[in-house]
């Protein structure tokens, strides 16, 4: 932090990926390591917390396993005594049972019970001897009955232990379900003790690791910083790309439409016509319409194939048939030159919205012979009623009293003077 807040702009080198940081980069890079101190800060009150918590809980489980294990021995402690207190009341019940039946086989043996039914008992011996009664028969059965006696007293003692057996199964059932639950319990809570005391001898180990994975959030978030910068870049980079595209197709569109395939072309197709017409329309009047212009700006190509040739052909049609123009004569070619200039003055005039008062013609009778002067004064004259003046520029002596109003210039070793004639 001191380094970053410190260091001088273009100096100070980024602790993570050594890139020199400008002064607003390391102030960035401070904002955000103060915030992570701030969050590892808060994590660690947070762990801090939850570790009282948990030694509270274990404090209380702990606490809670040594009640249930107290409340379990008194509860099996309670019932045993209780059986031992049943055990030695039938021991008690078994030993008064016992001296009621050593008291009872003697009253049998001394005959001392019953003497009235004893004395009948006489009575009904000697009727059975009368009888034929056979005594070893009734001893012996006698004696059996005797032998089984206890027998039967045994099988009700058995009887009612066997119910009493079964009950105390029951119970027993009853108090092992019981024991396993709370051993259940016990090996769970005690599971539960070993898995948060591990965790406690971990927690050193959790720190250890927790802060490296805070390093490595740290430098993963400088990189996610660095490639959202890099994604601005592009972004950024991306709309230059598009704006220069866009520019690239309007300069594309100006290219193709100021080429020869463009607006030229466009115009070229809108004035030939114009051109043509107007010239036409002149050179009508300057030959009794004996001469004729057809201007032509594409020509097939030789071999056949491929687009046509761009080009300006003028092609004359006069009483023998079409012929180029550098086919005619001079006094021919000219009366065909200012008709074509005059129409193409005309039309860039009409374009333009000006108007077309003057002609000028600067010595355009040097190269005619007489009759050839005096076609193109015949021109002139055919067509000097289209416009307001028609100035002539000639050195030509015996051309000045062709034209009414003259514009004299003489020059000398003193310099020029005019004169208007």
């Amino acid at each position: 932090m001191a380094l970053l807040q410190n260091g001088e702009a273009g100096r100070t080198v980024c602790p993570l990926c050594q890139t020199p940081l400008d002064q607003d980069s390391c102030l960035r890079l401070a904002d955000s390591y103060r915030d992570q101190v701030q969050e590892k800060r808060g994590l660690y009150r947070q762990n801090r917390d939850l570790r009282v918590k948990l030694e509270k809980e274990l404090a209380d489980l702990e606490e809670e396993l040594s009640q249930r294990e107290q409340a379990w021995a008194d509860a099996n402690r309670q019932d045993l005594e209780r059986r031992i207190q049943e055990s030695r009341q039938a021991q008690t019940e078994l030993e008064s049972s016992g001296r009621d039946l050593l008291s009872l086989r003697k009253t049998l043996d001394e005959k001392a019970y019953a003497e009235s039914e004893q004395v009948e008992l006489k009575q009904l011996d000697l009727e059975i001897q009368k009888l034929g009664y056979d005594e070893s028969a009734r001893q012996r059965l006698y004696q059996q009955a005797r032998e089984l006696q206890p027998f039967e007293e045994q099988a009700r003692r058995l009887e009612e232990a066997l119910e009493s057996l079964l009950g105390a199964e029951g119970l027993l059932v009853r108090t092992r379900e019981m024991l396993e639950r709370r051993q259940a319990d016990l090996r769970r809570l005690d599971l539960e003790r070993q898995t948060e005391m591990e965790a406690l001898t971990q927690l050193p180990g959790l720190q250890t690791k927790r802060e490296s994975a805070v390093a490595r959030r740290g430098y993963l978030q400088g990189q996610l910083n660095r490639q959202k910068e890099l994604l601005a870049d592009l972004e950024e980079g991306s709309a230059r790309l598009r704006s220069i595209e866009d520019d690239q197709g309007t300069f594309q569109e100006l290219v193709s439409a100021l080429g020869r395939q463009g607006v030229q072309a466009m115009l070229i197709e809108t004035v030939v016509p114009q051109l043509e017409e107007q010239t036409n329309l002149l050179l009508g009047r300057m030959t009794d319409n004996r001469l004729h212009v057809k201007l032509e700006t594409q020509r097939e190509r030789r071999t056949g194939r491929g687009e046509p040739i761009e080009t300006l052909e003028i092609n004359v049609n006069d009483e023998l048939g079409p012929r180029g123009y550098e086919m005619y004569s001079g006094g021919e070619a000219f009366r065909v030159n200012p008709a074509l200039r005059i129409a193409l003055s005309k039309v860039l005039a009409q374009r333009v919205g000006a108007p077309l008062p003057t002609l000028f013609i600067d010595e355009g009778f040097g190269t005619q012979d007489a009759s050839g002067r005096e076609s193109i004064l015949d021109a002139l004259a055919a067509i000097q009623n289209d416009f307001e003046k028609i100035i002539v520029i000639t050195h030509l002596e015996d051309m000045k009293e062709v034209f009414p109003v003259r514009i004299e210039v003489q020059k000398d070793s003193h310099g020029s003077t005019f004169w208007l004639n």
